[in-house]
């Protein structure tokens, strides 16, 4: 697995998580 896309994979996951919790 590709360790840079896994990094900016999670990172987009938790910048959308954090929209969501703040809606």
């Amino acid at each position: 697995m590709n360790k840079k896309y896994e990094k900016k994979k999670m990172e987009s996951v938790v910048k959308t998580e954090l929209e969501h919790m703040e809606d």
